[in-house]
């Protein structure tokens, strides 16, 4: 439990890489996984001859007791600073997390849904495929209500005696609450819940897919938050169709997306989609973004598309963010008192606070991608 002021990035990524028999790895959710991995990708020069000399950098952020109490319990390994030396002058274009822990057996971690791109760049970037992923299943802090039966498979059971559970189906106007043994395969539903802490038929918000059967007992996949759909003029994008947007435009013009969120902009009746990127490619350009943001919006989509079309909702708008700001958001919410375990990611932009501060964090576009040519 650090106090506040202290940089656990550096202290994660530097007592892990001393170790050589790392066997797993257990994170809330893959997004904190992948800000590990980059961390130590654009740090492992200062990491690696801080575990050479046995020092914590003078750099970083730590209270003078916690720096003290740390320095001491440290000592030179010049052996494994070679090592990690050796490995990471070769680059990036292989995983570095199977050669620095050849132990490495498995990761556990919340990896779906909302989590899906960050999941899928830690697993091609950095782990690989040989390494064993069990995803979490769906759970918050009113309950556990499933729990995965295989690895790597985003497809979680029911527990039937965790808690009482109604479901309510999405693509019906009229529907009426249904119990677990009604749910039927392919229909998406909204779940409410009754516990043992005092909740009685408890909406969630939450959008859960059957997609089939363990025995008796229904599978379901997470797919979204029903309080973060855009919706400017009744065309009800979800929170999946705006991520997956974001993502297909990222793989049609050959960047990295860190993260992206949409701020809903009643005034001007338009999507603002607020986008960091990495490793953007030098001819890119700006207006090449747009016409592919626009189109893969209309794809996920079609009634945003024929707004659009009538005009009835405003083209796309992209701004983008500097560099570590969704790693800023995650540390300046947690220095707020916010759990680690209920930071989830800011795909719709929700509130006053969110809108500041984003939009507060744009850069020009050609300023970006000078700042991913130099790194």
């Amino acid at each position: 439990m650090p106090k506040k002021g202290v940089d656990t990035r550096y202290l994660n990524a530097r007592y892990a890489l001393c170790d050589r028999d790392v066997n797993n790895i257990v994170c809330s959710f893959t997004g904190f996984l992948l800000d590990f991995c980059r961390y130590i990708e654009k740090n492992w020069e200062m990491l690696v001859n801080d575990i050479e000399k046995g020092v914590i950098n003078e750099s970083v952020d730590l209270p003078d007791d916690v720096r003290e109490t740390l320095s001491a319990g440290i000592k030179p390994m010049p052996e494994r600073a070679a090592e990690l030396r050796a490995i990471f002058e070769k680059g990036f274009d292989e995983p570095f997390m199977p050669q620095v822990w050849q132990g490495l057996n498995y990761v556990v971690g919340g990896a779906s849904a909302g989590f899906a791109r960050y999941t899928e760049e830690v697993r091609n970037r950095y782990l690989g495929t040989d390494i064993a992923f069990f995803y979490r299943g769906i759970s918050a802090s009113e309950g556990i209500f499933s729990i995965p039966v295989a690895l790597a498979d985003h497809k979680s059971c029911l527990i039937p005696d965790s808690l009482f559970y109604e479901f309510i189906e999405i693509d019906k106007d009229d529907a009426k609450p249904v119990t677990m043994d009604k749910l039927e395969v392919g229909k998406r539903y909204e779940l409410i819940i009754s516990n043992h802490s005092g909740f009685y038929r408890y909406r969630m918000k939450d959008v859960l897919l059957v997609v089939g059967f363990h025995n008796a007992t229904p599978m379901v996949e997470f797919q979204y938050r029903i309080d973060k759909t855009v919706s400017l003029m009744g065309e009800k994008t979800t929170e999946m169709a705006l991520r997956t947007a974001a993502d297909m435009t990222a793989k049609d013009c050959g960047f990295m997306l860190v993260d992206s969120s949409v701020y809903p902009d009643d005034e001007n009746v338009q999507y603002v989609y607020i986008m960091e990127i990495d490793r953007v490619p030098q001819d890119l350009t700006e207006e090449k973004i747009y016409e592919s943001l626009e189109k893969r919006l209309a794809e996920v989509n079609p009634s945003y598309a024929d707004k659009v079309r009538n005009g009835l909702i405003k083209p796309v708008r992209i701004l983008f963010s500097q560099p570590e700001t969704y790693v800023l958001y995650k540390e300046m919410m947690l220095m707020k008192g916010n759990s680690i375990t209920q930071l989830k990611p800011v795909t719709v932009i929700g509130n006053e606070m969110q809108r500041r501060f984003f939009f507060r964090l744009v850069e020009d576009f050609e300023e970006i991608k000078a700042i991913s040519a130099l790194r």
